[in-house]
């Protein structure tokens, strides 16, 4: 729970070395050529990525040339998820490329550990710690790839306006 409280806080406060840092779990590089410029404006994009089904993703200004991205916390949705990444666009204006990263969050990554060493300890009763740790390992795959398909969606979103004539 600490770890959840921890990485909400640093989330919640826009934390820079929280965006920036981290190991990455989705990654793209996004070459633009259009008259557009980087970095763009965050509530431009915060409002694109607005949503009424699923928690809407907010955008914040961390840098010069950084845009940090996460899930807006605490909104009620009809559908709603544990994150399982956290994002950085970088722009790099002198090579006209945006590099959009996806850094794991801490907590599932302690969940799925904590759940590994359930399974590895002590005796197994017919077979029950595997088919604990299998749904678990479903799920953050699940949710990897919800998140995943978001995050392409922001680099759509990201390419549009950067190569708007």
């Amino acid at each position: 729970m600490a770890v959840a409280l921890i990485e909400a806080l640093l989330s919640g406060f826009w934390a820079p070395f929280y965006f920036r840092w981290g190991i990455p779990v989705f990654s793209r590089t996004l070459l633009y050529t259009g008259g557009g410029h980087g970095p763009i404006d965050p509530d431009v994009l915060s409002k694109a990525c607005a949503r009424r089904i699923l928690p809407s993703i907010v955008f914040h200004g961390i840098g010069p040339e950084e845009i940090a991205f996460r899930e807006r916390l605490l909104q009620l949705t009809l559908l709603t998820y544990t994150p399982v990444m956290h994002g950085l666009i970088r722009f790099d204006e002198s090579n006209r490329t945006v590099i959009v990263t996806g850094h794991a969050n801490a907590f599932p990554l302690c969940f799925l550990a904590m759940a590994v060493v359930f399974c590895l300890s002590g005796p197994a009763v017919g077979g029950f710690k595997v088919f604990f740790l299998v749904p678990v390992v479903l799920v953050l795959g699940v949710l990897y790839a919800v998140q995943a398909r978001r995050f392409n969606g922001i680099c759509k979103l990201v390419e549009e306006q950067l190569n708007a004539a």
